[in-house]
């Protein structure tokens, strides 16, 4: 059956994302964008003007953003296009994820002190599972991959976050990983510690990455070793073999620093900044915070430990909790309800930010997944779980989920 017709407006972040998508379903025969460099950059595909798309043949008008569905169908509309001629991606997605978290690694190497993980690597416990390897396989992964495409749950638009507790470059097959990911058109992003390097293939491109998150506590051999506890020369030149090697494999989303502002790396962020610029990273500054359900629970109940408790208070920025907390809106939506989180195991968990051995923590396993909407309507009605109310109750759903950025000046 022949495809119909489409001119695509807007080339932004759900264009560039959903691309492979829009042409399995459509026959794109031109664009249209405010951005003229955008337009430009398009080679293979004419690009017109509003005024233009009159005197064009074809079936559908698709809008691109879901930001900017209704303002720009509002404009179409004005300029005399018919409004059964316009579509959104947002008809097309459907109820699909446009984001979830696939964990392919249970292990992590750094020694961070207020994150779950990290604090069992200290205390000499393990993060693993039983039964587990600790890692997700390439076979595995691509069942856990089949099951959610066949079952309506993503698209190739959905971004896969590579990590949630554990460092995905451990993964011993890291690299057919992203490799499978890329034969599938499929867009990814991971973020590391950046303590590990991995050669990519000479032919594998990674056009399908979109965004790569280096976390940082720092920026001297001093603050690594109150947290992360690796070589700082060595991350710093990881970093930048990273950001070269990836560039030359057709990476064409951002790099990012996640840089954390504790008490003792503040004055290190000047020095952090230069060099994020000086190798094309964008830099994101922030106060950490306690990277845990059951951690941010006892700092806010006041049932923390106290020797914990004095380190903490040595530690991080907390200064402003209380006021930025108390700024939580009343309507506040934890963006966790449109997130889906699968663990190693294959199964989907409650969020990302309950620690993994929490009571209630896993709500349903891949192979018992009969649709998108059986998945909606279980996270719905999980929201009203104990662990989800007194994450509202005491607004660490607000402080995980939008952590204050650091101002620089």
């Amino acid at each position: 059956m022949d495809k119909k017709k489409i001119v695509v407006y807007g080339l932004g972040r759900d264009f560039q994302n959903y691309i492979a998508d829009i042409q399995e379903k459509f026959q794109v025969i031109g664009v249209i964008d405010k951005n003229i460099e955008r337009m430009q950059e398009l080679e293979s595909l004419p690009f017109y003007t509003r005024e233009q798309i009159r005197n064009v043949s074809y079936d559908y008008i698709l809008i691109s953003s879901r930001k900017y569905e209704r303002e720009i169908k509002e404009e179409l509309l004005k300029y005399g296009i018919q409004e059964e001629k316009i579509i959104g991606i947002s008809d097309m997605i459907g109820d699909s994820y446009s984001y979830i978290t696939v964990e392919i690694s249970d292990r992590c190497n750094a020694m961070c002190k207020w994150c779950v993980t990290g604090r069992k690597n200290r205390n000499g416990e393990s993060c693993i599972p039983f039964g587990s390897t600790g890692f997700v396989s390439l076979e595995q992964f691509q069942h856990f991959y089949k099951i959610l495409i066949d079952k309506g749950v993503i698209k190739r638009g959905t971004e896969i976050s590579l990590y949630n507790w554990g460092e995905p470059l451990l993964n011993p097959e890291f690299i057919q990983i992203i490799s499978w990911l890329e034969m599938q058109k499929q867009c990814y992003s991971f973020s590391t510690n950046a303590s590990i390097l991995k050669k990519l293939p000479d032919s594998l491109r990674v056009s399908h990455l979109k965004d790569v998150f280096f976390s940082m506590p720092g920026f001297s051999q001093a603050s690594y070793d109150k947290i992360h506890k690796f070589c700082f020369e060595d991350i710093c030149s990881h970093m930048i073999e990273m950001v070269e090697e990836y560039r030359k494999h057709g990476f064409q989303g951002n790099f990012w620093i996640a840089y954390h502002v504790y008490q003792f790396s503040r004055e290190e962020l000047a020095l952090a900044r230069k060099f994020a610029e000086s190798h094309g990273i964008l830099f994101k500054p922030y106060y950490p915070y306690f990277n845990g359900y059951s951690m941010a629970m006892e700092y806010l109940t006041d049932t923390m430990e106290y020797q914990m408790l004095k380190e903490a208070g040595k530690d991080l920025e907390l200064f402003y909790v209380d006021e930025w907390l108390a700024d939580r809106p009343e309507d506040y939506s934890c963006p966790q309800t449109d997130n889906l989180v699968i663990g190693t195991d294959g199964k989907i968990k409650l969020c990302c930010v309950i620690d993994k051995n929490c009571e209630g923590n896993n709500i349903l396993s891949l192979d018992e997944i009969e649709s998108v909407e059986q998945i909606r309507e279980i996270k719905k009605r999980e929201m009203n779980s104990r662990i989800c109310q007194n994450c509202r109750k005491y607004k660490i759903d607000y402080w995980a989920n939008t952590p204050k950025s650091y101002e620089i000046e």
